[in-house]
Parts: C-alpha cells; structure tokens; sequence
C-alpha cells in the first residue's frame, strides 16, 4: 500500500496501480486497496484520449468502484465519484443520447450519496449541476450541442 500512496503522490500511475493491484489481490475484502486502485486508475485515464487502452482505463475504473460499492455501500465517496466520472464522461461525449443515459446514471449516483448523507450540500450541488445541464443546454458544453 505504502509503495502505491509513493507512486501516487509522485504521479507514476503506472507503478501506483500494479501497487495497489497487489495489495487487492492479497486482501479482496479491504475497502482502502480497492478505492486506492481506483483512484489510481482515475488519475491515469485521459479524457481527451480515444485509445482503446484509455477506454479499457476507464472500463476498468468504474468496475473497481462497483466492486467498492458492493464493499461499503455507505461509503458516500464512491457514488460520489462514479456521478462525477459518469457526468464528465457525459459532457465530453460526442453522441447527445449516450451522453443523456450518462448524465441520467450520474444522477442516480449522486442520489445514492444523497441517500447515504442527506445533509451534505456536496451532493445536493451536483444534482444542481446535473439539473442545470438540461435546462440550460447552450450553456453546458459539447453533450447538447
């Protein structure tokens, strides 16, 4: 775990995920290696890229938070960051009905964090966001277009 935090910090993603890979290997049940590893391969995706190995980065992202999930469901930072890589996906994505059924995910994502901690603003703000995005199409970037 230590060697991954290193890597992570000094942003060598590569290291940082087969670091935290291992550690999830050694323990499957433990919710940090697994958000770690995560969060690793959060940092190592590309937004701007349309490689397949980004895709499979991403792919491999959002399956380490559902196995998260499945871990700790009141854990409020995993639907937290599923609705937010879901919305970015969603507004950066070039097909207006794929980016719809994102931006629909992503909500109910934020929803569940919603229902973990209700008094969080954190949450509240980003269906605000999310709402905002549809009203208001012109202004929320390359999904509406």
């Amino acid at each position: 775990m230590r060697q991954g935090v290193r890597a992570l910090v000094t942003r060598n993603y590569d290291e940082a995920v087969a670091a935290f890979q291992r550690a999830v290997d050694l323990a499957p049940t433990e919710i940090g290696p697994r958000l770690n590893l995560a969060t690793a391969l959060m940092r190592q995706y590309d937004p701007g890229s349309t490689s397949v190995e980004n895709f499979a980065i991403a792919n491999r992202r959002h399956l380490e938070f559902l196995r998260a999930f499945d871990l700790d469901p009141n854990n409020w930072t995993i639907p937290v960051s599923i609705g937010v890589l879901l919305f970015g996906e969603a507004s950066r994505g070039a097909n207006r009905r794929a980016g719809l059924r994102l931006l629909e995910e992503s909500r109910d994502w934020y929803r569940k964090a919603v229902a973990i901690d209700p008094q969080s603003r954190d949450y509240w703000s980003w269906m605000v966001r999310d709402a905002w995005s549809r009203w208001y199409p012109d202004y929320s970037g390359p999904l509406f277009k």
